[in-house]
């Protein structure tokens, strides 16, 4: 069940327009390796140029192939983009799996409309049964048009947090991202979806919107992500430390959580409301953090399907 904490009945509901592109390795006319090899008509020569420093290539999960993959986030200039990568078939030069990532792409204004909820335009995507494009691929890739609600708490996912201790770690994690600084999170005994789908419900909207994430693909220099959640870390944790900068939380080892310092009011209030499960609460804080964002926003942001989707859903 998804709860949108403040709306205005009446309105006319927005619709959002979303682009797509596919990157993978192969040979054609343009060339031969990892390009892009098919797009809407709106992701222009200038479009894929800013998005290819996030365009994963070789080796670039953390899980091995066949089963590895990752849902990533992140704001472009004028687009905010939701990605998801894994394997599917062989690298034009037979050096091993290819990683095919396919990207749905919004306008930053529409998308804060929307609530600013990457996994909600990845769940009313798949509702509206568009799957991730398979090889052979189109030449053109179609636009989608979606009408959405926003949904700020997502019910079903607030249990696998209450689950691990969030008192030991949550305040710090939020506290860190607010001060716009990196986090790892490893988290062993939840997927690591559903766990990043499920703190996205912690977020205000405006640290929605300064927060990138992956949950599946290696640090990169090209790849800046803001929030890193995975099963298992792809390097030490000292290493990530030093070479991201990056917070290490790793669930199984609440006690060694570095101290963030005192954490601000509304994050004490986030924190207490899912430990103990008091939805209502948690929805009347999000909706007085978001209140003044909405009312600048325009037409209110809108809602979405309730099921969670996982990345597995768009392998072809």
């Amino acid at each position: 069940m998804s709860v949108e904490p403040s709306s205005r009945s009446g309105s006319e509901v927005p619709e959002l327009v979303v682009h797509q592109a596919v990157f993978s390795s192969a040979a054609t006319s343009r060339g031969q390796g990892y390009q892009f090899l098919a797009w809407s008509p709106g992701v222009t020569p200038s479009l894929r140029q800013q998005l290819h420093p996030w365009a994963p290539t070789h080796d670039s999960l953390v899980e091995p192939p066949p089963h590895g993959a990752g849902l990533n986030f992140f704001l472009l200039d004028q687009h905010a983009v939701v990605s998801w990568s894994g394997y599917a078939g062989q690298e034009y030069s037979g050096r091993g799996a290819a990683v095919f990532t396919h990207f749905l792409l919004a306008e930053r204004s529409q998308f804060e409309k929307a609530g600013a909820h990457p996994f909600a335009l990845l769940q009313a995507v798949l509702g509206k049964q568009v799957v991730a494009p398979c090889l052979p691929l189109p030449e053109t890739l179609p636009e989608i048009k979606l009408p959405l609600r926003p949904t700020w708490v997502e019910l079903e996912l607030l249990l696998p947090l209450r689950q691990t201790n969030p008192v030991a770690w949550l305040p710090r994690v939020l506290a860190t991202l607010e001060a716009g600084r990196r986090v790892v999170i490893r988290a062993e005994e939840v997927s690591p979806h559903v766990l990043a789908r499920g703190l996205w419900s912690c977020l205000p909207q405006s640290l929605r919107m300064r927060t990138s994430f992956t949950t599946g693909l290696v640090p990169s220099l090209r790849r800046p992500f803001q929030l890193m959640v995975w099963k298992r870390l792809p390097w030490s944790a000292a290493r990530l430390r030093r070479q991201t900068g990056a917070v290490v939380v790793e669930l199984s080892r609440p006690q060694a959580v570095p101290d963030a310092g005192t954490p601000a009011p509304w994050i004490d209030k986030v924190v207490q409301a899912v430990a103990q499960g008091t939805v209502a609460e948690l929805l009347e804080h999000l909706a007085r953090l978001n209140r003044q964002q909405e009312r600048a926003a325009g037409p209110p942001p809108v809602e979405l399907p309730a099921e969670p989707a996982s990345p597995d859903q768009l392998h072809c």
